[in-house]
């Protein structure tokens, strides 16, 4: 699989998500960086923005674009997170850039910290208007510590569910056959099959290039327990 990676991340939330992607993925990447260089092409684009006005940035907008034909994961970061309802809004108007002949393959979003500079603009507009801004730094020093782990986590559950998509086909063609996949799918490959088909009761795992199942790669063979 090649993919490539393009995002926007001027305060480096973002970006965090972009690393996690790119350090939980199998494959090739192709391309890591800004949309201003990106390819228009790869087999899974992975595009990451920051909020602006409710949606992603102008860079991130032009970039999608220009996609045709290709399998988008979006993910992004905002500073106000009180709901997935709010995320949903800015993802939903974040796909109306995106061409109908592509094919959203995931989506996911959470908060992200903001600069000193926004904390100390709403303390000066709350001596006026208090009731309006104290939830307004409320809401900015909780945002202080995202994106944690735990949404790093819940990121690559997104992604781990686009594997399990791919493999829909392959487990459908598996029985009695080996194949090879890099270490961190094997585990979803089997769990595949016995989510899908029930029937696949025994497995064989042959480490390739070592004599352990440590090996980078190795091959998984699926048995059929009504052959």
């Amino acid at each position: 699989m090649q993919y490539s990676i393009v995002f926007s991340s001027p305060t480096g939330n973002t970006e965090m998500l972009a690393q996690a992607i790119q350090n939980h993925l199998d494959g090739e990447c192709c391309y890591y960086g800004k949309a201003n260089q990106a390819p228009f092409t790869a087999d899974y684009i992975f595009v990451g923005f920051w909020t602006d006005k409710g949606t992603c940035d102008e860079s991130i907008q032009d970039y999608l674009k220009q996609l045709h034909h290709q399998k988008i994961f979006l993910f992004g970061t905002a500073g106000f997170g009180g709901s997935q309802e709010y995320f949903d809004g800015i993802l939903k108007r974040v796909q109306t850039n995106i061409a109908d002949d592509n094919q959203i393959v995931g989506q996911f979003m959470c908060q992200g910290k903001m600069p000193m500079s926004v904390r100390q603009r709403y303390e000066q507009m709350a001596q006026k208007q208090r009731d309006r801004f104290l939830p307004m730094i409320d809401n900015f020093d909780k945002a202080l510590s995202h994106p944690n782990e735990q949404d790093l986590q819940s990121l690559i559950q997104q992604l781990d569910m686009i594997s399990y998509g791919e493999l829909d086909k392959k487990v459908e063609e598996l029985s009695g056959k080996e194949f090879y996949m890099a270490q961190p799918n094997m585990r979803m490959v089997k769990d595949k099959a016995v989510q899908l088909k029930k029937k696949y009761t025994a497995y064989k795992v042959i480490a390739e290039g070592a004599g352990s199942i440590f090996a980078a790669n190795y091959s998984l063979k699926l048995e059929d327990s009504n052959a």
